[in-house]
């Protein structure tokens, strides 16, 4: 018995080295398991900070460009009306007219015309509205107009339809005085006809 009892003693070492090698490796296995997870865990955090700055600098970028173009429309712009006030001083110096005249009467082009700079005729296209700021001191058969963007030039009176056109209106929105009409019993009517401005 005395064997047995050695061999049953040896067989319990045995198992019980074996059942502690078993416990470390699993204990080792459940370690590396838990740096792996570990690791990809850091990994995917840095994957989406690394996104999450990619996706800031592009939202930074399309701001300042924004703001760039912005800037740069805004100076064209301005530009652009510091161009238009020095072309209209201009203009308003060549035909010799002091400060903001109001249009006598407003017309409508009746064709198109390119204009001619040298002659400084008015472009315009057919249809396009256009103010007439002098009836005379210009050349002969010709208005002095402006468009709706401020240019100002010569038309052909033959290219400029005005409502009531005719030499009576024209006569009429030229003179100062004032016709007067009798309405049969001795009072005096004014009698006053429309034209646009």
């Amino acid at each position: 018995m005395m064997f047995f009892y050695s061999e049953l003693s040896g067989s319990l070492e045995t198992i019980s080295s074996t059942s502690s090698k078993g416990k470390d490796d699993h204990e080792k296995q459940r370690k590396k398991e838990e740096q792996a997870k570990k690791k990809q865990e850091e990994k995917e955090r840095k994957e989406k900070e690394r996104k999450e700055k990619e996706e800031k600098d592009r939202l930074r970028k399309e701001q300042l460009e924004q703001k760039k173009k912005e800037k740069e429309e805004e100076k064209k712009k301005k530009d652009e009306e510091k161009r238009k006030k020095e072309e209209e001083k201009k203009m308003k110096k060549f035909f010799n007219l002091k400060g903001s005249e109001s249009p006598v009467k407003q017309g409508t082009a009746i064709n198109s015309y390119s204009g001619k700079e040298e002659s400084h005729d008015l472009a315009f296209i057919k249809g396009e509205l256009l103010y007439i700021i002098r009836f005379e001191g210009n050349p002969e058969g010709k208005w002095l107009a402006k468009n709706k963007e401020g240019k100002y030039g010569y038309v052909e009176i033959t290219d400029v339809y005005c409502d009531g056109d005719g030499d009576d209106v024209y006569d009429e929105a030229m003179s100062n005085e004032i016709p007067e009409e009798s309405d049969g019993e001795g009072v005096t009517e004014e009698v006053y006809e429309c034209v646009d401005l």
